[in-house]
């Protein structure tokens, strides 16, 4: 999986030769892995509403490219937070968002009985977006059967459902 979205020129390692599997996913990082999968023109994308976000980043274009679209949003009206780690649920959500983008998301009414063991910890902004996720088999729980919500997403397991995604 790591082969695959580093090859498609997706993701890229902290340097030159390292990738750092177990480290946290940020939510800049996860924002621009779906911008450079769609072909966003990052010229396009000239300013910010967010006080956190400068253009000239190497994120700042991706994250103007999901608000816009509604693919992810800030953590307040001002804040996007790019550097903080993505948990799973904001990952199943983002990535449920940006289906819809593609018109390919959830239409009408719909859902799917989840049988994680900690559903209670999903938040319930969450909900949909775990369910599509696991639905289309995007994103998986673990061996003990939770889907773990609030747990920090690996650049290596990132790299596993970006690679499902494709495959799909």
């Amino acid at each position: 999986s790591v082969a695959t979205v580093v090859n498609k020129n997706l993701f890229k390692g902290v340097s030159e030769t390292s990738f750092l599997p177990n480290a946290s996913m940020t939510r800049a990082m996860f924002i621009t892995v779906l911008g450079r999968m769609d072909g966003v023109d990052i010229a396009a994308y000239q300013s910010t509403e967010f006080e956190d976000v400068t253009m000239d980043s190497w994120y700042g274009a991706y994250v103007e490219w999901a608000d816009d679209n509604e693919i992810a949003s800030g953590i307040t009206e001002t804040k996007f937070a790019p550097e903080t780690p993505i948990t799973r649920e904001q990952m199943a959500t983002i990535l449920t968002n940006y289906c819809t983008y593609k018109g390919q998301g959830p239409v009408g009414a719909w859902a799917i009985q989840l049988k994680y063991t900690d559903l209670e910890r999903v938040s319930d902004w969450a909900g949909e977006g775990v369910m599509f996720a696991t639905m289309k088999a995007y994103m998986t729980g673990y061996a003990d059967g939770s889907f773990g919500p609030q747990n920090k997403a690996t650049r290596a397991e990132t790299a596993v459902i970006i690679s499902r995604f494709l495959a799909a």
